[in-house]
């Protein structure tokens, strides 16, 4: 797995306000049970870069990550991420799916059938050299699936949503130290002076603000996921975008800062 996404799980976790209190006084104090967990692990993440923190934490991961059965792969970029980090325990199949849905699940659960039987004999053959006594199993043993592991990516974000993830950083990051900046500026719409909206017709003056509407909700969902994100790696879970138990998130953007054009 790419280490730029637990670089980002990192940086999330530094916009935390109650994470960093819960640093600053060495986790120590009236501080929820979830906060004091990821501390213990964790660290003051805001007293070393992520090049000094990485080499010293990265032993959380274990480089191992949650199991998935299916993943959709929709273009060659996240075929060629998924084979490489899996490629030993993957099966590619190209389905057509035109075709009569029986007819698709029987021909994969024919060749499932086939792979995993001729998966399990090498296994055993494997066992054969060290055991000659090993008898043929019937379902893998991964060891490396037994490993204990004490935080995983929940779920395993594709190389697209790795971008949105960056992108959520970055204008979370622009809302919050530039409040001026309206939604609709951020998300690149034009700030016309009063002076030329004077000159526009009614009709002119009503697209201009529907369509800085549209862009600052775009923008507004943008800081509402990242909010989430933020409050879930307080108790230790990454990129998952589930609301938290707490509503801190209901008004991550009011409805001023969405028409405050």
């Amino acid at each position: 797995m790419d280490e730029q996404v637990y670089q980002l799980w990192y940086e999330y976790l530094k916009r935390s306000v109650l994470y960093k209190e819960c640093c600053s006084k060495g986790g120590v104090g009236e501080f929820k049970q979830h906060l004091k967990d990821v501390y213990s692990h964790f660290g003051d993440v805001h007293a070393l870069s992520w090049e000094e923190w990485w080499p010293t934490h990265q032993f959380l991961f274990s480089d191992i990550e949650p199991m998935f059965v299916i993943n959709e792969i929709e273009t060659k970029a996240d075929f060629d991420y998924m084979f490489d980090d899996y490629a030993d325990d993957l099966l590619g199949l190209v389905v057509n799916v035109y075709a009569p849905k029986e007819v698709i699940l029987a021909e994969i659960d024919k060749v499932l059938k086939r792979r995993i039987s001729e998966s399990l004999e090498q296994e055993h053959q494997q066992s054969l050299k060290t055991n000659p006594n090993a008898k043929k199993k019937k379902r893998h043993s991964n060891l490396a699936l037994d490993l204990y592991h004490l935080y995983g990516l929940n779920p395993i974000p594709s190389n697209k949503e790795i971008d949105v993830l960056k992108r959520r950083l970055k204008v979370y990051d622009v809302h919050k130290n530039y409040p001026s900046i309206t939604l609709a500026e951020l998300g690149g719409a034009e700030k016309l002076d009063n002076s030329i909206l004077e000159q526009m017709s009614y009709e002119e003056r009503k697209d201009y603000a529907a369509n800085n509407i549209v862009i600052a909700n775009s923008i507004a969902r943008d800081v509402y996921f990242a909010k989430i994100i933020i409050e879930n790696t307080e108790r230790g879970l990454f990129p998952n975008i589930a609301k938290p138990e707490s509503d801190v998130c209901d008004e991550a953007v009011s409805t001023s800062e969405v028409l405050g054009l």
